[in-house]
């Protein structure tokens, strides 16, 4: 009977185990370059885009914008993650996105430099003469109960439309569950400011003199082109050779 009991124990504990494994699975799930948040009613949504809510810095940062036709221009800036855009204040006051981005060079705003390329990226590493960027993709969702308690996305939100017009949107409670995706691409970026995906392909136009030792590095160490640290690995070596 002990013995019986002791065995029912273990079982529920394990039951529990594998009941906060899949909670916390579905709160925070990632994929390949993705992450998955889930946001339940009530609480602030912001939170789940980012420390700072829909922008990148916790306050609109002295920077410098430099253009490809050599001009440059100082203001301070902050970025969106939610629309993709670049906004900066005005000496009177007013807040507005950057026109023409495809003109942009590159943008320092404090530490952290973005260039832009289809998208802004954002600079995360240096080694030599290469920086590592990521463009973040940010995606917001609603959601409905469905039949059975089950999960329906409904729509996604506009986040041009909903977002672009404050700059002060760092906090935003919900009335119903959303899910938060997050899309993460990797770039390399030499020569210059020349932006490239960060690829087999990319890695071995960089370095064609040492393309075998590269190929086969990527291949020994299953080389991740969605992951940071590999990627850094990755320069580091080719920089070595």
């Amino acid at each position: 009977m002990a013995n019986f009991i002791s065995l029912n124990k273990v079982i529920n504990m394990k039951l529990m185990l594998i009941t906060v494994f899949f909670a916390l699975l579905a709160t925070v799930s990632y994929a390949q370059g993705e992450e998955k948040i889930r946001v339940h009613a009530g609480e602030d949504l912001m939170k789940a885009v980012s420390e700072f809510g829909a922008y990148r810095f916790a306050q609109f940062t002295k920077g410098t914008v430099f253009y490809k036709y050599n001009k440059a221009a100082t203001a301070l800036f902050n970025y969106n993650l939610l629309t993709g855009e670049m906004r900066f204040i005005t000496n009177t006051g007013d807040t507005l996105t950057i026109a023409n981005p495809e003109q942009v060079k590159f943008i320092s705003v404090g530490e952290v430099v973005f260039y832009y390329d289809r998208g802004y990226q954002e600079v995360v590493s240096k080694n030599g003469d290469i920086e590592l960027a990521v463009r973040k993709q940010i995606k917001i969702e609603y959601e409905k109960i469905g039949a059975y308690g089950q999960a329906n996305t409904t729509s996604a939100i506009d986040n041009s439309k909903n977002y672009s017009d404050s700059y002060n949107t760092y906090s935003l409670m919900i009335n119903q569950d959303a899910v938060v995706r997050k899309k993460y691409d990797w770039y390399l970026i030499a020569n210059e400011g020349e932006v490239k995906a960060a690829n087999k392909a990319t890695f071995l136009k960089l370095f064609p003199a040492k393309s075998k030792e590269v190929e086969t590095y990527i291949k020994t160490h299953d080389i991740r082109f969605n992951n940071e640290k590999q990627l850094n690995e990755l320069i580091a070596f080719c920089n070595g050779l």
